[in-house]
């Protein structure tokens, strides 16, 4: 028994070992067969490479380079072989970048910008049966467009497809530089291209978010199932008949409804009414049940143009960071409201009052450094020559009435001035020499808390006496600060970390005489002020917005018009 045990021990090596050599011959002949490809090519991609350098051409094929530097550098490392390739036409990096390439509309991205239409006309013209014809230019083009889609997709995923500066978005500098190249390396040593690709892939919840209602949008449009009323609607309790049904209908795909009814005998009720006001709620509208000009104009709005605007939104998203801080604080200019972030939740949300169309608030990453309770008001000299100065000439009681002091200028120590011992008729921003300030009280522009980051812009967050704004659905009034809905929680949150600044003590200080009281943050708390027109709740559902700045039609602009580029934090 023993002996039998053996033998079939024995016969099971020898299988194991013969099945090893004739897989390490097929592993040799395979090696064989790529080097002797490579040696066919690398002449081809190499004549390419030459005519970028001496012909000073970036076109490949039909198409522009988008990375041509990157290309040369990358080539040259390798001596010119082929890296998306193999024996039998397209390698399995090859295979999986191409896919990648080809899905890239699910992250809202354009699959012309990495040549897909060329890859494919050369993959017909290259290879017969999934071989490799004949070792041709083709063959070189399509490895060399290849390789500049990966760069060029790497590149826009991880920081966009446009530069943020020409958005007036200033974040470019909180981009950790990344070697596009290593990456390929990489890629080609280990073979896990689609993992390495996924690193470059926004991560942030509200980017995924946006992504999962892309695809939804996408899956509305396909099946034709979008609706859309006529802008001229208006409809209210009681109403019946093909609009009602209509409405009821868009109210289903955007999650505002709920229970599918039969859709043929829809009439306006009670529950239809409350639907609706849920969709103004979440899309900045007047609360009122009803579907008249601004409700019809957005529910008016065509798939496409949804879709784009989600798409948009994608992009701006890829101008972050992409790492967060575990505590930051986000302020949506579009969307006129503040967030405070906490482990990726909200812990605080209030409305914002944002800078008029042509006073806007600037969009920028900072850090809230500290806090002023009954802050003075330094009156920008752009505010106290346009607008204080003429209303002084028409009315010398002016200042008086606004708390507003003249100063001989900004030093701490300067002197007071009488403003009836000023000719105010012959002064004009030309030779305006005095400042004002705003002493600290209710009456005072900033209210009673100031929140002060470093930024060259010189707009912060405050509080406001004017609080009858924050009822409104469109608060873009102010020149360019951002005013808050509710100071006092925002001071106590941020101030949790300082010893002995309660809600109680933040409020008896704000009660007293003290003024100007600078709290510095124990625990500094990063501020993001940003723009978006389209982002998703908790539920999932998609509020839009108007664009007040015009910034979306920029954008979408710049987009269509500018050839994409390997962009910042991307090095060779």
């Amino acid at each position: 028994m023993r002996q039998k045990s053996l033998s079939v021990l024995f016969i099971v090596v020898i299988a194991f070992t013969a099945c090893k050599s004739i897989r390490s011959n097929k592993q040799q002949g395979n090696s064989e067969a790529q080097s002797e490809l490579n040696e066919q090519i690398s002449p081809l991609i190499k004549g390419e490479m030459d005519s970028i350098v001496h012909a000073d051409t970036t076109i490949i094929y039909c198409d522009y380079l988008q990375s041509p530097s990157l290309i040369l550098k990358y080539y040259t490392k390798t001596n010119y072989n082929p890296i998306w390739l193999g024996t039998n036409g397209l390698s399995a990096m090859g295979d999986t970048l191409v896919s990648v390439i080809r899905n890239c509309y699910k992250d809202g991205l354009d699959s012309a910008q990495y040549h897909l239409a060329d890859i494919d006309a050369l993959c017909k013209k290259a290879f017969a049966n999934k071989k490799i014809t004949k070792p041709s230019r083709s063959i070189a083009h399509l490895d060399v467009l290849l390789t500049d889609a990966f760069f060029t997709y790497a590149a826009q995923q991880y920081a966009g497809c446009i530069h943020s500066p020409t958005q007036n978005v200033d974040w470019a500098q909180n981009f950790k530089s990344i070697s596009l190249t290593d990456s390929l390396q990489k890629a080609s040593e280990s073979g896990q291209i689609g993992n390495i690709l996924k690193n470059f892939v926004c991560t942030q919840p509200q980017y995924i978010a946006l992504k999962k209602v892309l695809s939804r949008f996408l899956d509305f449009r396909n099946k034709g199932s979008w609706t859309t009323l006529p802008e001229d609607t208006h409809l209210e309790k009681g109403d019946t008949g093909a609009r009602v049904t209509l409405l009821y209908k868009h109210l289903l795909l955007t999650g505002d409804i709920t229970d599918n009814h039969n859709a043929a005998n829809i009439v306006y009720d009670d529950s239809l009414a409350e639907a609706v006001k849920r969709y103004q709620t979440r899309n900045g509208l007047k609360i009122t049940g009803k579907i008249s000009d601004p409700e019809a104009k957005e529910l008016n709005k065509d798939i496409n143009e949804r879709i784009n605007q989600i798409e948009l939104n994608m992009e701006r998203m890829r101008w972050l960071p992409r790492k967060m801080p575990q505590t930051f604080v986000m302020v949506n200019i579009a969307g006129f409201n503040l967030v405070v972030v906490d482990s990726n939740k909200p812990a605080l949300t209030m409305k914002v009052i944002a800078g008029k169309p042509y006073k806007q608030t600037p969009l920028f990453i900072s850090t809230i450094t500290y806090i002023t309770l009954n802050p003075w008001w330094i009156v920008p000299e752009s505010i106290a020559t346009g607008e204080m100065l003429p209303a002084v000439k028409k009315d010398r009681n002016y200042l008086e009435k606004k708390n507003i002091k003249v100063y001989a200028s900004l030093q701490p120590n300067a002197p007071e001035v009488s403003p009836s011992k000023i000719k105010w008729n012959t002064l004009t921003a030309s030779n305006f020499r005095y400042h004002f300030r705003q002493t600290p009280g209710s009456w005072n522009s900033l209210g009673r808390y100031l929140f002060m980051f470093p930024n060259t812009y010189d707009v912060y967050l405050h509080d406001t006496p004017n609080k009858n704004l924050f009822s409104e659905q469109a608060r873009a009034f102010s020149h360019g600060c951002m005013r808050i809905e509710k100071p006092l929680d925002l001071a106590e949150y941020l101030l949790k970390e300082n010893t002995g600044w309660t809600k109680d003590h933040i409020s008896e200080v704000v009660a007293s005489d003290e003024k100007d009281v600078k709290i510095i943050l124990k625990k500094p708390v990063d501020i993001y002020i940003c723009y978006w027109t389209a982002w998703v709740n908790d539920n999932g559902q998609i509020s839009f917005v108007p664009d007040i700045y015009n910034y979306d039609q920029s954008l979408n602009d710049d987009l269509h018009k500018c050839s994409p580029q390997i962009h910042r934090g991307a090095q060779p």
